[in-house]
């Protein structure tokens, strides 16, 4: 069980460390509306994922040095790393994730509207060298209001096999389309 946790801290640590490299060869997420004006497209947002794994069920508990983190799954888990690059004016599309997410800003400051079931919005502002969590099932949307282009890297948590993102209807309200 020993052999099981250093491994699985080396792996964590080692998807971690990749996605804060830069990668030649970006998959392009920007999708076509699939089901009418029910879902949103992506648009000027590009990932390339990076890397993705399976870590099972699993239990890390890290003790050094007065420091303590906890990283801990009860379902079958697949980590995924992935730069994104999200241009002025661009914006992911309305969408959730089936899992937490966690979000390091390289460049660019950008804005994530969190929809709530009452036609309103939380706005996030997300600024570089910040790290900012997602939770499963959140739908929002990220948009770079500002002028230079937004870079992150995500890790991401989800159930096995699964998609890392789900597309989502824009919620109307007082969010935006």
């Amino acid at each position: 069980m020993r052999y099981f946790r250093i491994t699985l801290t080396g792996l964590t640590a080692t998807a971690l460390l990749l996605g804060c490299g830069e990668s030649t060869t970006p998959l392009e997420t920007t999708r076509l509306p699939v089901d009418g004006p029910r879902s949103t497209a992506a648009v000027g947002f590009t990932g390339t994922v990076l890397a993705r794994g399976n870590a099972g069920i699993f239990d890390v508990f890290s003790q050094a040095n007065g420091y303590n983190a906890r990283l801990r799954s009860t379902s079958n888990t697949d980590v995924a790393v992935q730069n994104v690059v999200v241009v002025p004016g661009g914006t992911s599309g309305w969408h959730s994730h089936p899992g937490p997410v966690v979000i390091i800003v390289k460049t660019g400051t950008l804005t994530f509207y969190h929809a709530d079931p009452h036609g309103g919005c939380t706005v996030s502002v997300y600024k570089p060298g910040g790290v900012y969590f997602e939770t499963g099932g959140v739908v929002g949307t990220l948009i770079n209001e500002g002028t230079i282009e937004g870079t992150l890297t995500v890790t991401f948590f989800a159930p096995a096999g699964a998609a890392l993102r789900i597309d989502q209807p824009a919620p109307g309200g007082h969010c935006p389309p």
